[in-house]
């Protein structure tokens, strides 16, 4: 085993001089034969990219389409070769869910390439495992193929996580030393394929992004709601009167109610750029049980994805931020959901990032969230931290394990924005079928058996007085017998 590594690993080592000239992007120059390409699969791909991954000059086009299932994307690669456009191929020989060892598209979590030594890496993580694929591209006689050269897996679902390498189960280092030798020790060697452009923005072929529907009908409603107001230039500058503006939601809006206000924020979500109609989806969870839920809007089910969060109070409506939240603060969880703990007004937000598992405990306070406690940990490292502070992992066990014995509910993705009213209306007829109806009659019957012993205890009192006369007279007697019986014994 450990001779096979070592000569695959020189192997890499050989592979890096022989691409010693830097791999570039040529984004800025996408050939034209792509632009036919991005037109064919715009309904169903999310995002794209180019990218030289041979170093010959010529640039990759790397498409992303966000999948149904829990693996973020579906990822395609395509080449140019003779003026004609060619679709590479994945050649995987480990993985036995495909029949065939080549196939056309493959289901990551990520793709990205180290521009040093040409390596590509394909991710297709889970919560609790990691799966990772190193490969390389190159032109064959058959036609373009990216081929897996090595595969290392971990799985943390265990207190003691298990490692494989190619299939073999292997020691911590021997893992550890398998992503060093691709250059996978950092982050930073890698770049993230397919993920330069929306698949709506053909701004690299020097064509003008066209107006999308729901951009064509935010300008119209934005237009009318001025014209409407011409008589107070005032109310007309505080209005929102762009795109952009919109996006971000004026939160000086005055509504009425929730109802009112979340109606407004799903609708204007609509025309941002993280709205998608097949994949987007909303939901409301009252999280401090003061009758006004929160809305929450999720643009994905994809790992990378969380959820917006808006809270409605003084009838206004206002996105949340989430302290520690550094790289997104303002939006929280995976997947598209995040966790409510409603017995203490805990949101839970997990994520899972270079192998490094976060768990944010956050308090909500009615109009903020207030970091209550922070988790993190990696397991392949054996790093274990309690708000940043380095920690046993007996020690991380005991801090996290009473907030795991709280109930949570997965919150983010239960309505559709095809019909915002019929979903307020669901909501609030599950509310409904929650409330015990039957609390009144018990109360009034508590009611009348106390009614009822009041009424007795008149009587009680009566026959407990008789009881206590009738012994003071009974026990002299007694007394007096057994004296008797003494003297006539004698």
């Amino acid at each position: 085993m450990k001779k096979k590594f070592n000569i695959l690993t020189s192997l890499v080592c050989a592979l890096s001089v022989f691409n010693a000239v830097p791999i570039a992007s040529y984004a800025k120059n996408a050939p034209e034969e792509y632009s036919d390409i991005i037109s064919d699969v715009s309904k169903n791909a999310t995002h794209y990219g180019f990218f030289d991954l041979n170093g010959d000059g010529s640039d990759e086009l790397i498409v992303m389409n966000e999948s149904s299932s829990s693996i973020s994307y579906s990822c395609r690669v395509y080449t140019v070769k003779n003026s004609e456009v060619q679709q590479v191929s994945f050649k995987i020989s480990s993985l036995k869910s495909y029949d065939i060892e080549d196939i056309d598209e493959f289901n990551c979590t990520n793709m990205m390439i180290n521009p040093d030594n040409g390596i590509i890496k394909i991710d297709y993580s889970g919560e609790w495992d990691n799966h990772v694929l190193y490969c390389e591209y190159a032109d064959t006689y058959s036609g373009a193929v990216i081929s897996e050269i090595d595969r290392i897996d971990m799985s943390s679902r265990t207190n003691s996580p298990s490692y494989l390498y190619n299939g073999e189960e292997v020691e911590k280092s021997e893992y550890t030393a398998v992503q060093k030798s691709y250059g996978d020790d950092s982050y930073k060697n890698f770049t993230l394929l397919g993920m330069d452009y929306k698949i709506n923005d053909l701004s690299p072929f020097g064509m003008t992004v066209t107006t999308s529907k729901s951009e064509k009908i935010l300008t119209t409603a934005v237009s009318s709601e001025i014209s409407t107001e011409t008589t107070d230039t005032t109310a007309v500058s505080d209005t929102v009167t762009s795109a952009e503006k919109i996006k971000q939601f004026d939160s000086s809006e005055v509504f009425m109610s929730w109802k009112e206000a979340y109606s407004a924020v799903l609708r204007y979500f609509e025309g941002t750029a993280d709205f998608s109609e097949d994949t987007s989806s909303w939901d409301l969870y009252d999280i401090n049980s003061d009758e006004v839920p929160e809305l929450f809007i999720s643009p994905k089910s994809t790992q990378d994805s969380g959820v917006y969060v808006y809270t409605f109070a003084n009838n206004k409506c206002q996105k949340l931020s989430f302290p520690d939240k550094k790289d997104t603060p303002d939006m929280a969880g995976s997947w598209g959901v995040v966790s409510v703990i409603p017995e203490k007004n805990l949101l839970r937000s997990y994520t899972l990032k270079d192998c490094v598992e976060k768990n944010i405990y956050y308090n909500f306070l009615g109009k903020t969230f207030k970091s209550d406690f922070v988790f993190a940990s990696n397991s392949i490292e054996g790093e274990y931290f309690c708000n940043d502070i380095a920690v046993t992992p007996e020690d991380y066990s005991l801090a996290i394990k009473p907030y795991r014995a709280m109930s949570e509910y997965a919150v983010g993705r239960k309505y559709s924005f095809r019909d915002i009213s019929v979903s307020f209306e669901a909501y609030e007829s599950s509310l409904k079928t929650v409330e015990p109806e039957t609390e009144p009659e018990v109360t009034e019957e508590k009611e009348n058996k106390i009614s009822a012993l009041k009424a007795h205890l008149p009587k009680f009192l009566a026959a407990g007085a008789l009881i206590a006369a009738g012994i003071a007279v009974l026990i002299p007697f007694i007394k007096n017998k057994r004296i008797n019986k003494k003297k006539s014994s004698k």
